[in-house]
């Protein structure tokens, strides 16, 4: 399946001036969708085959989706009033065998951005404007778990999306050139909601004195230190927190290396600190069991 899927470029705020739109940002898997043959197929950005993995989405391609057709959407699962990541990895990690039983006590939604092919015409040459009018056209009749996206051209629309829509798991906006073609450099970029945090610094990267990163962490309510995630440091900002620092005066509640699931990469050797530090950093909606799976920003130590 091709062309690959246009990947949005990351920015601080949404771009002003005329001939941009705006849609909200979904957590969740992003999915090259295609319709041939009466067979529906999901295929992640990667590669990866999740058509087994999804079968009432595939189901739904081929019952809704013109054969011949490629759509590019993302696939989220929603629980509890909100998208949630967690529950998507679930559908994951349970593999085919269980993904009948999950698609009924789990069921995921397909949220279709954009046209590719349609009925075997490449639209990707096509502009954004004339690519979302055939989604219209194609989405008036779909019905969950299949729908479009909404779209607006008013920034003030969407900036206030990114505040309203936060509780719901929505990471943010993505800002395109209404008249660019699919794949154009720059035509897409992504503004992600941050929220303001405070946590503990329970561990670093690299040595106290000097640390390269802090792993900021979060008491709960019964005690527990809890990972919340990692904040990269700039060395003017490493000078400033290392001699705040100290180390442990107590057992440490964390193990010396924390593992991939915390950052979302390989495992990370850790320098355990007295947790009484308060850090005040910058963190996206984006979470997986109570912890940031992106990189946060420090903003300052609070000793107030």
């Amino acid at each position: 399946m091709s062309p690959s899927l246009t990947r949005p470029q990351p920015a601080e705020r949404l771009p002003t001036g005329p001939g941009w739109v705006f849609e909200p940002k979904y957590d969740g898997y992003r999915a090259l969708v295609e319709c041939r043959g009466g067979i529906g197929r999901l295929v992640s950005r990667r590669g990866t085959d999740l058509t087994r993995l999804f079968p009432e989405l595939a189901t739904a391609v081929v019952e809704q989706v013109p054969d011949g057709s490629q759509l590019d959407g993302e696939i989220v699962v929603l629980r509890d009033g909100r998208l949630s990541f967690d529950a998507l990895q679930e559908r994951m990690a349970a593999g085919p065998r269980r993904a009948a039983a999950l698609a009924r006590s789990s069921p995921a939604t397909l949220v279709v951005f954009d046209v590719l092919v349609e009925q075997g015409s490449d639209r990707t040459g096509e502009s954004w404007t004339t690519r979302r009018d055939r989604l219209e056209v194609l989405g008036a009749g779909w019905r969950p778990p299949v729908q479009a996206t909404p779209c607006t051209d008013d920034r003030a629309e969407a900036a206030g999306w990114m505040a309203a829509l936060a509780p719901m798991g929505i990471e943010g906006v993505v800002a395109k050139r209404a008249g660019a073609r699919y794949g154009a450099a720059g035509s897409w970029v992504k503004v992600k909601q941050r929220q303001t945090l405070q946590g503990v610094v329970g561990a670093v990267v690299g040595p106290l004195h000097r640390p390269e990163a802090l792993v900021v962490g979060r008491w709960s309510e019964d005690g527990e230190l809890g990972v919340l995630g990692r904040a990269p440091l700039a060395p003017r900002q490493s000078a400033e927190v290392g001699p705040l620092l100290s180390p442990p005066s107590a057992p440490h509640p964390w193990p010396d290396q924390v593992s991939a699931a915390h950052f979302g990469g390989d495992p990370v050797t850790v320098t355990h600190a007295d947790p009484v530090l308060v850090v005040e950093v910058r963190a996206d909606t984006a979470e997986s069991g109570g912890r940031r799976r992106h990189p946060l920003r420090f903003v300052r130590v609070r000793l107030d």
